[in-house]
């Protein structure tokens, strides 16, 4: 009985490190589009600055040569934007890229519609907040484009004209 049980413990452990050796080890994340956010738009006169946070989800470095961002509300389009940034964002890592451009004329007279005194002048309703839609192309060191979007709502900052979240 003794020769038995030592069998039976031996075989325990050989079944253990066969499992063992199988196991694969943690799943690696690769080659995913960072998640885009829209983090803060400001208006001034037509100029807008525009904060976009880019975050990796990847185990690995993105590299980001070029960027390209189109915002939109409905199918007014408030800003059309690139940017050349020449670096990686690191892995799970998260950046937040500052761009800046013109507005585009429609977009500009819809964000003049969240001042009350600006909507009244055109007979319209002032806006408590609008939806977005945005674009963004991303560009690696080999040329490669690739395609995302992020939505949302976009309401003005109380207290700060011309600032939006």
């Amino acid at each position: 009985m003794h020769a038995h049980l030592i069998k039976f413990g031996v075989l325990a452990v050989l079944a253990l490190v066969m499992l063992t050796a199988c196991a694969s080890g943690p799943r690696q994340v690769r080659g995913e589009l960072p998640l885009v956010t829209l983090e803060s738009l400001e208006r001034q006169g037509d100029r807008i600055t525009l904060l976009l946070g880019l975050r990796n989800v990847n185990d690995s470095p993105f590299p980001l040569t070029a960027i390209e961002v189109r915002l939109s509300s409905g199918d007014q389009r408030l800003l059309s934007v690139a940017h050349e940034p020449d670096f990686e964002i690191t892995p799970r890592g998260r950046e937040i890229l500052t761009l800046r451009g013109i507005g585009e004329p429609e977009g500009l007279s819809l964000l003049d519609r969240f001042d009350p005194d600006a909507a009244a002048r055109e007979n319209q309703e002032p806006l408590r907040r609008i939806d977005w839609t945005m674009q963004v192309q991303l560009s690696d060191e080999r040329g490669r484009a690739r395609t995302t979007e992020a939505s949302g709502f976009l309401h003005p900052v109380p207290g700060q004209p011309g600032r939006f979240r």
